[in-house]
């Protein structure tokens, strides 16, 4: 086979040319690779990996220190003894009060009410002849002899007297109770402020309602003449004698002797508080 002349030559001038070093190798030869011990202006080393070792943790500025875990502890969780586990302090004697006997109870004081409409009422001329609307212990019927314990019953506004309560009429040196409120009258005269009470006079039959009637005009003071204690002593003087005593044939007793129309309220009331 026969070389060509121009490749001939041209291999002669890349052999020539190699030699002198006027042309780069076609075949790059391989760098040494840098000495471990050699020393270069970099501070990058190169280390063997047999030399390698994981930095070991060791004290330093910060308050940060890493502890074994042997050596770590959970904090105990028995309370202090100046540590509370309740914000609010525990229920004792000193807090917890028994509920007041009804004779540690205060009494208020007595008042004297004024300028009262002072009227009467029974079975001739009440819609529900004796019946009552509140019981305050003896039933729905009105009665009563006017002491502490038996008080007379009478009738007003709700808006003027809590229910069943028990006032002194000075008037009638009775004790009353307010066990009806069937009294238009009473309403009106709320309007202005002005106390009206009709007290239970008796009666048991319609046949007496005359006589009744006649009773209650006689018996019947002046409007906005009279008093009445509120929250009375207990021991305050009373008349027994009824008012009015039904009979047949115009028997009937209504006794205007037992009234008392002259009379000092401050007398009942050692407050003197007028109302």
């Amino acid at each position: 086979m026969r070389v060509p002349l121009c490749l001939l030559t041209y291999i002669a001038f890349l052999a020539q040319a190699q030699s002198q070093s006027l042309v780069p190798s076609p075949f790059p030869s391989p760098s040494p690779s840098p000495s471990p011990s050699s020393s270069s202006s970099s501070s990058f080393q190169y280390l063997p990996s047999s030399s390698f070792q994981s930095p070991s943790p060791s004290p330093s500025s910060s308050s940060f220190q890493y502890l074994p875990s042997s050596s770590f502890q959970f904090p105990s969780l028995s309370p202090s003894p100046s540590l509370s586990l309740f914000p609010y302090p525990s229920p004792s004697s000193s807090l917890i009060q028994p509920y007041p006997s009804p004779s540690s109870i205060p009494t208020p004081p007595c008042t004297i009410l004024s300028r009262v409409t002072h009227t009467f009422y029974g079975f001739s001329n009440n819609d529900d002849q004796s019946d009552i609307v509140y019981d305050c212990g003896r039933g729905r019927t009105a009665g009563g002899i006017g002491t502490y314990d038996d008080p007379l019953t009478f009738a007003s506004s709700p808006a003027e007297f809590q229910r069943c309560e028990t006032i002194y009429d000075p008037y009638l040196h009775k004790y009353l109770r307010h066990e009806d409120y069937y009294c238009a009258e009473c309403n009106y005269e709320w309007l202005d402020q002005i106390y009206r009470v009709q007290v239970w006079m008796g009666g048991t039959q319609a046949l007496n309602g005359g006589d009744e009637q006649d009773c209650m005009e006689r018996l019947t003071p002046l409007a906005r003449t009279q008093s009445l204690i509120r929250n009375p002593g207990m021991d305050l003087v009373v008349d027994f004698t009824p008012l009015y005593v039904a009979g047949s044939n115009r028997s009937s007793a209504c006794n205007v002797n037992h009234v008392y129309p002259s009379y000092a309220p401050g007398n009942y009331c050692s407050g003197n508080n007028m109302g």
